[in-house]
Parts: structure tokens; sequence; C-alpha cells
């Protein structure tokens, strides 16, 4: 799956906090610099100077646990075509369905591949890994997206105070008399304002997998989704604002056709279908809401941008998501 490039996918993102966001550092940070907070953000250093930022992999998981809630909702467990399997579960019979029987979860892809397809290729491996792992991947298969971490774009941060936070007082409550516990007042640094740029970036995905991700990134910009700590607090709520979505096809079509095409299609040459058409979706394609043409590479490329592109884009996706969650034996 990943010998070549078929198409690819680049999702600026622009991330607001709509109230406080923490995303905890080490508890050793604390320990070593004493005048931070007990429960100190993340810090990097970018252009030049140290600042927090919102790391790619806090974003990734986000992302994933509600693509997998997602198709859940959507798709009943099947043994046939498990559509996102529950990463935590292991218990897997010897012999036994992939479906426990009486709890009816499905077997994690990691425990089901290690168990049952331990020397599998790339072709067997990615046809038994769930929907939701062929794009973000598991222990023996690589994902097919990537998560820079967020940074505060230039020229947005407020240069008397880079860092962009404020320190909060938090006290922890006693459950059984509802008072204060003894000695547990504790201190706490959110982010509250700023804009965090990032890139996301899909290789070698089906037009499905891009409309769940739209799916995903529009309840993260309507707060159904939030990031961080202390969600249950009031904290984690952002705007995601998409920027613009750049896609690639390095798959050149002899039909000419304005088109974001996955891995089944008939003009697409042979070479490029990596030797994997029985794990693709059949006609996986979608048309675009902009044309294609030659970037500084001369690889074709379409760049949406705008609210009436995006909205399009994401339109024609999500139907391509609908119809495979109805392939998959969804209603």
């Amino acid at each position: 799956m990943h010998r070549v490039v078929i198409n690819e996918a680049v999702i600026k993102l622009k991330i607001t906090p709509d109230g406080p966001v923490l995303i905890k550092a080490g508890e050793a940070l604390s320990g070593i610099e004493p005048d931070l907070p007990d429960m100190a953000f993340v810090r990097t250093y970018h252009g030049g100077r140290e600042t927090v930022y919102l790391p790619g992999s806090s974003l990734k998981g986000v992302i994933r646990s509600h693509c997998e809630r997602i198709v859940r909702t959507c798709v009943p467990p099947s043994e046939d075509s498990p559509a996102a399997c529950d990463p935590l579960f292991d218990k897997l019979e010897r012999g036994g369905p992939r479906i426990h029987p009486k709890e009816n979860r499905v077997v994690s892809c990691c425990k089901w591949l290690q168990d049952r397809h331990r020397n599998a290729g790339g072709a067997e491996t990615y046809t038994q890994s769930c929907f939701v792992c062929k794009l973000f991947g598991n222990t023996s298969l690589a994902s097919h997206s990537s998560f820079n971490d967020a940074v505060p774009i230039d020229g947005l941060a407020d240069d008397d105070d880079p860092n962009l936070t404020e320190e909060r007082n938090g006290v922890a409550i006693d459950r059984v008399y509802g008072s204060v516990a003894g000695g547990a007042l504790f201190q706490f640094e959110v982010v509250t304002r700023g804009t965090f740029g990032t890139d996301l970036l899909l290789r070698n995905f089906s037009c499905a997998h891009l409309g769940l991700i739209g799916l995903a990134l529009r309840d993260l910009n309507d707060q159904r989704l939030l990031v961080g700590f202390g969600k249950s607090r009031g904290l984690g709520r952002v705007k995601a604002e998409v920027a613009s979505v750049t896609l690639r096809r390095w798959a050149r079509l002899d039909s000419g056709n304005q088109r974001l095409v996955g891995f089944l299609d008939p003009s697409v040459e042979e070479r490029y279908r990596l030797g994997l058409s029985d794990v693709a979706l059949a006609n996986d394609q979608m048309d675009l809401p902009v044309d294609y043409g030659p970037d500084d590479l001369g690889i074709d490329a379409a760049k949406a941008e705008g609210e009436e592109a995006l909205g399009t884009l994401w339109r024609n996706a999500a139907q391509c998501w609908a119809a495979a969650a109805q392939a998959m034996g969804g209603g």
C-alpha cells in the first residue's frame, strides 16, 4: 500500500480555542521548572521562541476515536466486513469468530492480525484490517494519514504574551461530604486565544475515507468533539476551519474526467492498482468542484478553497462514505 502513490490530499486546518483548552505536559516538567503550574500546557520551539502547541498525536487520537464512533453508529458489526474494531478489546478465542458472541464487540485488528495473519503480506494485512484501521493504521499496517503539530500562525500571536495562555486554579471535592478535600488546591494552564495552523495528509486513501474525515472535522468545528484535558469540566472547545484541500492524483487518467480516483477505476493503468483490486471499493471515485492542473512538479493537482468549493467537495465525499457504509451493511 505504500510502495507507490496513487493519490494524496493535504487538508490545511486552522484551529481556534473557543474557551479554555488544556493539553497537559508531563508531570516532570513542573518539577524541573517550579514557576510553571501543576498542570502545564505542552510547549515546543517555533519561530525562534518557545510557545504552546497542539500535538499532532492528540489531534489524530481525537479524530480517530470519533471516526470509530461514527462508523460503529452507522454500520453494525459484521464478521465478513468489520467496519470498526475495538482497539481495547482482545478477547479472541482460538478458532472462534472475530466478533465476540456474547459481548458483540469486534476484536482489535492488532490482536486479529497477530493471531491469525502473523506472516501476511501487505495486501492481506490491508484486507483483514477494519475500515478505520485502513486509514489510521495499526501495529501491522502503517497509517495512510499523518497529522502535523498545530503551532501558532505567524502574525496572529500576541508579542506581549506569545504563549497565549492564562493560569487558573482548581480544587478537588470530597465525594462523600461534598466539601473541599484537604490540600487539594492545584493550578492549571489553559490556552484561551490565538489561531493554530496544521496540515493533515492522506495518502492512498479512498473517497469514502475522505468523507469520513470530513464528518469528523465538521463535528470538531461544531464542538460535538472536544480536545484535551477536562472535557467534562467545560474545557476543550475549539473552532476548526478548513482553509483548503489540495488533491493530487499521481495515476494519470486516459479519460480526462475531473474526478478524484481511489483504488478501483478501469481507466487507471494496471501498475497503479498495487495488486489490491480485491480490497478497494468498486467505482471509488467522486466529482470535484475544481479542475485538475499541473503543479510545480507537473503532477495533476486540484485545490479547493472557499465556502462553495469546499462545501461541494465535502458533500460529494460524504456521499462516497454513505455508499461505503451501505456496502458494509449499514442502513
